[in-house]
């Protein structure tokens, strides 16, 4: 009967290295996946200076002999700035649904929607003197707003992110003195339930 009750403690010891194993894991995994949204977020501010760099160098007559190139650069990274919006859109509806992100993205939407449906005019019409200098107003325009709120959401990601690993790693300190404290109760307990027999006898 003694023996069974070493392999029951054997057992729950094992197990709550397998549960450690587990939630560090899983903790690791969210960092990742945590890094890589902040990590996008600040690809985002780049590619909308990118956007408004090309879209100047299609203004310098210097550069006439590559402007095809600079337009193929520009869809590039018009692209670019759409999959980045649209990825950081749903991870924030999936995994972090904040509040207060949501209301920047709104505000960034209306800057975001300005420089992508001029550039759909332009690239229509590229030859089109009028038409790109509506573009370039427009991406001037909405460029230094943009980042500001790009800015902000890649600080309100930073504390959100911090505020959770705090609360995660909390809990499971919590978690593991209550399961450490019970292990050390049962092993006391079996330990020195013996002699406790044998004093009594």
């Amino acid at each position: 009967m003694g023996k069974n009750k070493y392999n029951i403690l054997l057992v729950f010891f094992i197990l709550i290295i397998i549960a450690n194993q587990i939630i560090v894991s899983i903790s690791i995994s969210e960092q990742s996946s945590n890094g890589e949204t902040i990590n996008i977020a600040g690809k985002q501010r780049m590619y909308s200076q990118q956007i408004t760099k090309l879209t100047l160098y299609l203004n310098d007559v210097n550069r006439s002999p590559s402007r095809i190139q600079d337009i193929s650069n520009l869809q590039k990274a018009i692209e670019s700035f759409k999959k980045a919006d649209v990825y950081l859109k749903q991870k924030n509806l999936l995994l972090n649904n904040s509040e207060s992100i949501n209301i920047l993205f709104k505000k960034n939407t209306s800057y975001f929607n300005k420089i992508i449906t001029s550039y759909s005019e332009f690239i229509e019409n590229p030859d089109n003197e009028a038409v790109y200098t509506q573009f370039l107003e427009t991406v001037e325009n909405n460029e230094k707003p943009f980042l500001i709120t790009m800015d902000a959401i890649v600080n309100e990601y930073n504390k959100k992110f911090s505020e959770n690993r705090l609360s995660f790693f909390k809990k499971l300190e919590y978690f593991f003195l209550w399961l450490t404290s019970i292990s050390l109760f049962a092993i006391v307990f079996f330990m020195f339930r013996p002699i406790f027999k044998k004093t009594k006898n």
